[in-house]
């Protein structure tokens, strides 16, 4: 293939064996592997969108890290339709986006640890939860009396 083409790494096996190898071969890619947020599972399933880590999981070393643009947050209809997405969407997504947009991603200076951004999401999804978003509970906590007047439209 001719190498303007941008390699959008969807498949997990492909993420996990193939990443390298295709970096390697002078490809850009995109990254959305790690990042299936319709999968519909039991527990903390945010931690594991917040913990991928494009570049420190696959050690790509940092003259190769201009070759991915990035990642994206994905989402299939399999069990998600428009009583769920909203919930599916907040606050996963700003797991993704915090990976995706911090400065410190696969350098080891001290990102943020998983327990930390935990705080951090939560206090984002009451925020939404404020503002009439219908988000989802990334941890068992409350954000204030609004969550039992919250209208579902």
């Amino acid at each position: 293939m001719d190498k303007n083409v941008i390699i959008q790494v969807w498949k997990d096996w492909l993420w996990k064996s193939q990443w390298n190898e295709i970096i390697n071969q002078g490809y850009t890619v995109l990254l959305s592997a790690c990042w299936y947020i319709n999968y519909i599972e039991y527990g903390e399933t945010w931690r594991k969108y917040y913990e991928c880590d494009p570049i420190a999981t696959t050690g790509v070393p940092q003259s190769q890290w201009s070759q991915i643009l990035g990642g994206e947050a994905a989402i299939w209809g399999e069990y998600v339709d428009q009583t769920n997405i909203v919930p599916r969407l907040f606050p996963f997504t700003g797991a993704v986006a915090s990976v995706l947009w911090d400065s410190n991603i696969g350098d080891g200076s001290g990102r943020e640890n998983t327990d930390d951004a935990m705080h951090r999401l939560d206090a984002f999804r009451c925020n939404l939860l404020r503002r009439g978003v219908r988000a989802q509970p990334i941890i068992n906590s409350y954000c204030g009396p609004f969550e039992l007047t919250v209208e579902l439209k």
